[in-house]
C-alpha cells in the first residue's frame, strides 16, 4: 500500500508540474508578445520621425544646389520658418509626419520649399507632377 500511495503522489505532483509549466509558458509568451508590440510601436514612431528628419535634411541639401549635383534646384529656396534654429520642428508641425511610402514633393516640381507649395507624395504622384511640368514647358510643334 505505501508504494501505491507514493505512486499516486508522484503522479499528482507530475500533473501539477506539467500544468504549472504550461501556465508559466503562457505567461512568458504573453509578456513576450506585449514586449514585441511595445517595441514595434516605438519603432513605428521612430521611423516616421526619422523620415521627416531625413526629408528636411534632403530638402536643405538640394535647395540652392549646394552639392552641385542637380542644376534644377539652383534657384530654389526654403522659407525662413523651415530654415531657422527651430526649422526642423516647424517643418514637422507644418507638414506632419510623412505617411509610409511618401516623400516630400513640390507642386508642379517648381517653386520654393514652403508650406503652400509642398506635400507628401508617392513616387507615382511625383512622376505625374514632373510630367505636368515637362508638358507645360515644351514648345508647340508646327
Amino acid at each position: 500500500m505505501p508504494y501505491k500511495d507514493f505512486a499516486e503522489q508522484q503522479l499528482k505532483q507530475s500533473e501539477y508540474n506539467a500544468t504549472h509549466r504550461i501556465e508559466i509558458a503562457k505567461y512568458k509568451a504573453s509578456v513576450y508578445i506585449a514586449h514585441r508590440i511595445e517595441i514595434r510601436n516605438k519603432q513605428a514612431a521612430y521611423n516616421a520621425a526619422h523620415r521627416a528628419e531625413k526629408a528636411w535634411n534632403s530638402m536643405h541639401r538640394r535647395a540652392g544646389n549646394k552639392d552641385g549635383i542637380n542644376p534644377t534646384y539652383t534657384n530654389v529656396h526654403i522659407c525662413r520658418r523651415w530654415s531657422g534654429p527651430k526649422g526642423k520642428e516647424n517643418f514637422v508641425k507644418d507638414m506632419g509626419q510623412p505617411p509610409k511610402g511618401t516623400s516630400l514633393s513640390r507642386f508642379g516640381d517648381v517653386g520654393d520649399y514652403k508650406k503652400s507649395n509642398c506635400a507628401w507624395h508617392t513616387w507615382k504622384q511625383q512622376w505625374i507632377e514632373r510630367k505636368k511640368r515637362s508638358c507645360s514647358t515644351q514648345r508647340p510643334t508646327k
